[in-house]
């Protein structure tokens, strides 16, 4: 099972999915993430949980502080091999030259490469994935892409799967149930970004641990004055 120990992790990224795009930095943060785990990173837009969960997939820039994966020290970037991204549409494991990408066909590669024992049909109907976008390129398969996504990096057998930053609604259209359950008892590590209101709704219950970006606004006060140059010269990046 994977584990991850942030010590006065410092990071910036530029985020990006379909509907938004971010840049954003974050203060330093010590915290250990566990496989079989669900993490609401909750902030108001902009205000650093989201470059927090694309730093911890590997993307963006760690600025200062150390990683230590199942207690090895490691170079931030080197997450990115075990991380998967919701709506995701490609994968640095997986080309086809100029042919069609598809679910179909990205699983079954995956698959190949992992070694996992799962099947095909496993994968497909273990994410509810249609038969109408099975076979379709992924840049043709809609909001879907979230589910095909997330089975792609099942199937790769990545560590860790990571949300774009959502607002309330963005959860309720989004974020599915039986997915996360699959995550959660595959001893993966799920990080959420999201709003605020996130908390007030029943997708409350579905995560085993908040980071409160807000709880920590006063932190500024509280860490060194070598961090606070980086931080000032972070937030003009």
């Amino acid at each position: 099972m994977i584990s991850i120990k942030l010590i006065n992790f410092m990071g910036k990224a530029i985020c990006r999915s379909e509907i938004y795009s971010s840049k954003e930095s974050f203060i330093p943060i010590t915290y250990d993430l566990s496989g079989g785990n669900i993490y609401g990173l909750i902030s108001d837009f902009g205000r650093g949980s989201w470059a927090l969960a694309t730093c911890v997939g590997g993307m963006g820039d760690c600025v200062d502080g150390e990683i230590y994966l199942d207690d090895k020290k490691i170079e931030h970037k080197e997450l990115a091999n075990y991380s998967c991204y919701m709506g995701q549409t490609t994968f640095s494991e997986i080309s086809l030259g100029n042919g069609v990408l598809s679910a179909k066909t990205c699983i079954e590669r995956a698959l190949s490469i992992s070694k996992l024992p799962n099947t095909l049909h496993d994968i497909k109907n273990s994410f509810c994935l249609s038969d109408e976008r099975f076979e379709r390129d992924l840049k043709y398969v809609s909001g879907e892409i979230w589910r095909i996504s997330a089975a792609i990096g099942f199937a790769l057998d990545k560590k860790i799967f990571c949300y774009p930053w959502l607002n309330t609604h963005d959860a309720m259209v989004s974020l599915d149930y039986n997915i996360l359950d699959l995550l959660r008892r595959s001893k993966k590590i799920v990080l959420i970004p999201a709003c605020r209101g996130f908390v007030k709704t029943p997708y409350k219950n579905v995560l085993d641990h908040i980071i409160d970006f807000h709880a920590y606004q006063k932190s500024y006060f509280h860490i060194s004055s070598e961090e606070r140059k980086k931080l000032r010269k972070m937030k003009y990046w």
